[in-house]
């Protein structure tokens, strides 16, 4: 029996803000999918948070990168981390 292999994108996205704090978990069968995901996600919090990205320093910040994102704001901070996992699929 042949053993199919499939992969999935899970995304977690954690909060820890003065608004409370969690994780989240997306699951995605496409790292392009995955990726577009984090970057609404970034862009709606960039909004939610009146995030001033013309005043940006080490407390005050927004990066992201491949499969990774992070906003900061003094102690409320939000990351965004994409995993591959290989499943198999009978």
């Amino acid at each position: 029996m042949e053993v199919l292999k499939m992969k999935l994108y899970v995304v977690v996205d954690n909060w820890d803000t003065h608004f409370g704090n969690g994780t989240n978990i997306e699951v995605f069968t496409e790292k392009e999918k995955a990726q577009t995901y984090i970057k609404e996600q970034l862009d709606q919090t960039i909004k939610d948070w009146n995030f001033d990205s013309e005043q940006e320093s080490e407390e005050h910040c927004v990066t992201i990168l491949d499969g990774v994102a992070t906003i900061r704001d003094d102690c409320d901070v939000e990351n965004w981390v994409v995993f591959e996992k290989e499943i198999e699929v009978k």
